[in-house]
């Protein structure tokens, strides 16, 4: 087989940026496929090019291509948020045709740390290129991470000001490997009203003016509270347990109340998402204040009584269930139609609760539940001495689904 298609990652898109193995590919290339910046600039004379940047762009050209070396450029490197793992996709049903080279290159991340005199190996990585992602979970951690922009950054910047973080070390690298190129650092406040492009990359030391708490095992005195019921902190420790709740788990907070299981939630599901669903007005209020404390981003509140509050919401990997609102048998039906093997904990006072979830549990499909009993004792002071008095005892029941719907 003689035709070849080597994917060149280009770096900052000039031939000073890429290595040695990528420009002896791109000078023995025929034809090279990629963005327009890109062939015209690194483009040699007798070098026939084709702009375009989708994987539908480059199969109609080697369809009719008759050269026997062609490049595919890419900017940045060919493993890092680039456009090569598709093209290389398409290319795998084109095996018989070609044989595939990939040739990396100098990332943008790389590039700016290196200006910068940073490390980037301990920095978590997220892209805003046509998605969300929950950076709000290394900059709570306190983690190093980087950025790569969407719109600019303005409003993030600003954000992380109103977030108490307007002392975060900020670096932002724009236009990179062009006469427009700019490296600007500062603290978030001192760079948070920068028009930044939108081709642009942030690397974030994160720093907090005060302290919160965001771990598991929360003291109930540091919620807010109101008259709305609140998960006992030994009871609550035994539920995350159970639940034992995923990095990037989607989970359901049934019946909230003031949200301590929900903000432990969003805080273990860092990547994740956590859906607090609650009807009562007095907790929805309590809900708002306590996932603004805790800078729970990843937290959603729903207004609402389930199970019909449930039905636009994404597929759950775990959910609990602190209160069904009578509806048991309903909410578990509805949970295991969403995913046959979903995880549950259900927390219940009364025995007659205790009683209609086993039974709900068996009937809906689920597998034999595992029932804990929870009897605390706090001690309090009478006089000289501590005496310890009994808390209501809970009853902390697990189960999963079957596996089918």
């Amino acid at each position: 087989m003689s035709r070849e298609i080597s994917i060149i990652g280009c770096g900052m898109g000039s031939k000073e940026s890429m290595t040695e193995k990528a420009l002896e590919t791109l000078k023995s290339a025929q034809l090279l496929f990629g963005p327009e910046r890109l062939v015209k600039s690194l483009a040699k004379e007798g070098q026939r090019i084709c702009s375009g940047y989708r994987t539908q762009d480059l199969l109609q050209v080697l369809q009719t291509a008759k050269e026997e070396k062609i490049a595919v450029l890419v900017s940045g490197d060919s493993g890092f948020y680039s456009a090569a793992p598709a093209y290389a996709a398409l290319l795998a049903d084109l095996s018989e045709q070609f044989t595939l080279r990939i040739c990396p290159g100098v990332s943008s991340l790389s590039y700016l740390a290196a200006r910068t005199a940073q490390s980037w190996g301990d920095a978590q990585i997220y892209s805003l290129h046509g998605r969300a992602q929950n950076y709000y979970a290394s900059l709570c951690a306190g983690e190093k991470f980087a950025l790569l922009g969407g719109n600019g950054f303005t409003e993030v910047l600003r954000e992380m000001c109103a977030l108490g973080f307007g002392g975060s070390t900020v670096w932002i690298g724009e236009c990179f490997g062009s006469p427009e190129e700019k490296i600007r650092c500062g603290s978030a406040k001192e760079l948070a009203d920068t028009v930044t492009d939108p081709l642009s990359l942030l690397l974030v030391q994160p720093k907090r003016s005060g302290n919160v708490l965001r771990t598991i095992g929360i003291a109930e005195e540091d919620f807010i509270r109101g008259e709305v019921p609140i998960t006992k902190s030994e009871v609550r420790a035994v539920t995350m347990s159970r639940l034992a709740v995923g990095h990037r788990d989607v989970v359901y907070d049934i019946g909230a109340g003031t949200g301590s299981v929900s903000v432990e939630c969003s805080i273990a599901a860092a990547y994740g998402e956590v859906y607090a669903i609650e009807k009562e007005e007095k907790a929805l209020e309590l809900l708002q204040k306590n996932k603004a404390k805790f800078l729970c981003r990843n937290m959603q509140i729903i207004a609402g009584t389930a199970p019909d509050a449930l039905t636009d919401l994404p597929k759950p990997d775990k959910a609990f269930i602190g209160g069904s609102g009578g509806k048991m048998k309903e909410i578990l039906t509805c949970l295991k139609q969403k995913n046959p093997v979903i995880h549950v904990v259900i927390n219940t006072v009364a025995l007659e609760t205790l009683q209609e979830s086993i039974r709900t549990l068996k009937d809906a499909g689920f597998t034999e539940p595992e029932i804990s009993q929870l009897c605390v004792s706090r001690s309090v002071t009478r006089g000289h001495y501590h005496m310890m008095e009994g808390l209501n005892p809970v009853y902390v029941i697990t189960s999963d689904g079957n596996g089918t719907p």
